[in-house]
């Protein structure tokens, strides 16, 4: 007895749909194994693009303190490592927006400079150490670019750039920014020693003498601008930096 038209289809309908059921979940698993392929590829790439290139930009903002590394950071950095640092109204962050502006959203990256800066003076290994400053000055220049010409940390962070230029061996660039400290706040004590210790590696031991002096004339009790004067005078050989009494300087 021959089959209709219409029972043929019915009978081959099922057969269909199977058909297209695992083609569509063929192609969904693989859809699924590419992305996962290509979520892992990017993962990777990341790790070992912030492994192989210390002070990359994936350091910038990256501000995740400890509790016992906040307590080595001045108190206006305590509010950046947390969510509600942003909150202007909240009482913990309320003092120092009026002190920072607008900035103040910033500070994170000047903070975590700061903290790789210190991680930086106690790091034995070489490469380590240059990492670390390598991140400090890409928090720092990220940091420049957007703060004004009356920035209160100003000085300050000139400071940061000269320490980081020192440890990354460009002692140019480190004196560069001494020289910017002193020029904007010629009384910042750090600013002074930083630019006298610089000057006297570099043999300019007058420009070291002016700035001490300077400094000495706002700051006259100052044990660190004095230590430096008597030591360029040839004096307190014992106790002096290198470079500042006459036999070393010779």
């Amino acid at each position: 007895m021959a089959m209709k038209k219409s029972d043929i289809q019915r009978s081959a309908a099922p057969s269909n749909r199977k058909k297209k059921l695992f083609f569509t979940q063929k192609n969904a698993a693989a859809i699924h194994e590419s992305i996962f392929s290509s979520t892992l590829a990017l993962y990777m790439a990341l790790f070992w693009l912030a492994v192989l290139i210390p002070g990359s930009v994936f350091a910038i903002g990256n501000f995740h303190p400890s509790p016992e590394e906040l307590k080595l950071l001045p108190k206006y950095c305590t509010p950046r490592a947390y969510h509600w640092g942003n909150n202007r109204k909240d009482p913990r962050t309320r003092k120092w927006y009026k002190i920072f502006g607008d900035q103040y959203t910033r500070m994170h990256h000047y903070c975590q400079a700061m903290l790789n800066l210190r991680k930086a003076m106690l790091e034995f290994n070489p490469g380590s150490r240059k990492g670390l400053c390598a991140q400090a000055k890409n928090d720092l220049e990220y940091m420049e670019k957007g703060i004004p010409s009356d920035f209160v940390l100003l000085p300050e962070l000139y400071v940061m750039f000269s320490q980081t230029y020192q440890c990354l061996g460009n002692p140019g660039s480190a004196f560069a920014y001494a020289e910017k400290a002193v020029r904007l706040r010629p009384d910042y004590v750090k600013g002074a020693i930083t630019y006298a210790d610089l000057a006297v590696k570099l043999g300019q031991r007058e420009a070291a003498r002016r700035v001490l002096e300077t400094a000495l004339k706002k700051k006259p009790r100052s044990h660190r601008l004095l230590r430096r004067m008597t030591c360029l005078k040839g004096h307190g050989q014992e106790d002096c930096p290198p470079g500042y009494n006459k036999e070393s300087a010779e």
